[in-house]
């Protein structure tokens, strides 16, 4: 049996800074303001077994707009170092007359660790 989170997020200020508009906005003593990795996840969770996490979509700003994927490819690395996140809700904008094609890489990059878009 296991216990997930449906909703987190993951980010790496150390290497990609420039993702996050939201974070780097925020005044520098904000708690939220630091890396957030899987293995802080863990610390958080405090040790329960089986835990599985979404991640949500938390990457914006104008490096995301220009390359949609590079939030999901960097996932997909560290579900790979990691074992975290079990799922990936990424960014489609579904108005976009790329929404297809952007679904489509997406799902490429990811296969079944996609759980939705947003």
């Amino acid at each position: 049996e296991y216990m997930g989170d449906s909703h987190q997020h993951f980010w790496d200020l150390e290497n990609h800074s420039d993702w996050y508009e939201w974070i780097n906005g925020l005044n520098e003593n904000e708690v939220i303001k630091k890396s957030y990795l899987p293995e802080q996840f863990l610390k958080d969770t405090n040790g329960i077994e089986n835990i599985k996490s979404i991640h949500v979509q938390a990457a914006d700003g104008p490096i995301i707009s220009k390359s949609p994927f590079l939030e999901t490819k960097w996932l997909i690395d560290l579900k790979l170092k990691t074992g975290y996140p079990n799922g990936i809700v990424a960014f489609v904008d579904l108005s976009s007359q790329n929404a297809k094609n952007d679904l489509e890489e997406h799902i490429k990059i990811a296969g079944d660790i996609l759980k939705g878009v947003r």
